[in-house]
């Protein structure tokens, strides 16, 4: 059976546009300004219209929202290119050394084509072979990259526990580059063999121009990322790229019971099926995307804590706009913070971190004050 129980959506005039296009005809003025001020917080702006574009609903727009939607397609086709052309010679300089990488979410999005209408991406994700980091990160420095600043013990953070170096930048063009050699921190309850993301990957073109997850690794890579995370103020974005794959990768009714049990599969040798399903779930209720009955038929064990998460993406999985913002709201994004962080590390390595995390934070109101 699907889902049990009504999932009442958060007041917000995106989620309802998104969830049926068909009810833009209806806005009035004052409910697109207010529409596409949500969007700009949710980095939607882009993505709202090839939406729109794609259900023939730009003709209702006031020629100022369109305004806006168009210059949104012309930032994101500029970043677009931008990614292209970063992707390409960062492909070329490394592969002539010998070392192999894998594009990730937004770049690979963009590089594939797939979920990458209107897309805003706010850096570069690789992943690479632990073995070959060090090389990785010395090449880099050679052509321009340097890590960003951060603290001594921010540094030895990201060394010892997370799943990728401190982010770096280029001098020159000032691109962020986030450099990953897992998906999900190193203290995380569950840790995906990240050889077995590399063994699968693809490559985009037959002159193997970029490599890319495969497309069930695509979908797995944005669910663990987007269902891990504490902080959701591009979490309807990251659902919205969701919403996309899972339509790229359940595009042929006829195969989509083989292609389910093959998803499950590979979200279970993982070790995150748990992250698939509530990728399922709330695309289903938020977004209302059609997946395959079968999809909507796992379960997780805990009901109660079923109930917890329904009740924090219900208020959270909107844009971070004031019109959305309450109660309900600040409780459900510091429940998921806490989540977040105790997913990520043991409570014996968490509470120090956050310990000298808070204090940083004091130091710094201190002496800004």
């Amino acid at each position: 059976m699907l889902f049990a129980g009504i999932f009442e959506m958060e007041k917000s005039i995106l989620n309802r546009l998104l969830q049926t296009p068909s009810i833009a005809p209806s806005f009035s003025d004052p409910q697109w300004d207010l529409c596409l001020r949500q969007a700009q917080a949710a980095n939607l702006l882009g993505r709202l219209h090839f939406l729109l574009q794609q259900h023939d609903n730009l003709q209702y727009l006031p020629q100022r929202a369109l305004n806006h939607l168009a210059a949104a397609v012309l930032r994101s086709n500029k970043q677009h290119q931008d990614i292209r052309a970063e992707a390409k010679r960062l492909s070329s300089y490394l592969t002539e050394h010998g070392l192999e990488i894998t594009f990730l979410k937004g770049a690979a999005y963009v590089l594939t084509g797939i979920a990458s209408q209107g897309r805003i991406c706010s850096d570069i994700d690789i992943l690479v072979n632990k073995s070959q980091l060090n090389q990785v990160e010395q090449r880099l420095e050679d052509v321009g990259w340097a890590p960003e600043a951060i603290s001594d013990y921010d540094k030895k953070y990201y060394r010892q526990w997370m799943h990728e170096i401190p982010p770096m930048i280029h001098l020159g063009r000032q691109t962020i580059l986030d450099v990953h050699h897992n998906i999900v921190p190193l203290t995380a309850e569950k840790l995906p063999n990240a050889h077995q993301l590399l063994e699968s990957r693809c490559a985009t073109d037959d002159q193997q121009a970029h490599y890319v997850l495969s497309p069930m690794d695509m979908i797995l890579h944005s669910a663990v990322h987007l269902f891990s995370e504490g902080e959701l103020d591009k979490g309807l974005r990251d659902l919205t790229d969701l919403d996309l794959l899972f339509k790229h990768y359940f595009d042929d009714p006829s195969l989509d019971h083989c292609r389910s049990e093959q998803l499950f599969a590979r979200a279970q040798q993982l070790n995150i099926e748990t992250s698939l399903y509530y990728a399922l779930r709330y695309c289903h209720q938020v977004l209302k995307t059609e997946l395959p009955t079968q999809c909507l038929m796992q379960s997780p064990n805990n009901p109660i804590k079923l109930l917890i998460l329904d009740y924090c993406y219900q208020h959270t999985l909107v844009p971070y706009h004031s019109s959305c913002q309450g109660v309900n709201f600040e409780l459900s994004c510091f429940i998921l913070y806490l989540r977040s962080h105790i997913k990520k590390m043991p409570l014996r390595l968490l509470l120090p971190h956050l310990s000298i995390k808070w204090w940083q934070r004091a130091k710094k109101l201190f002496v800004v004050t």
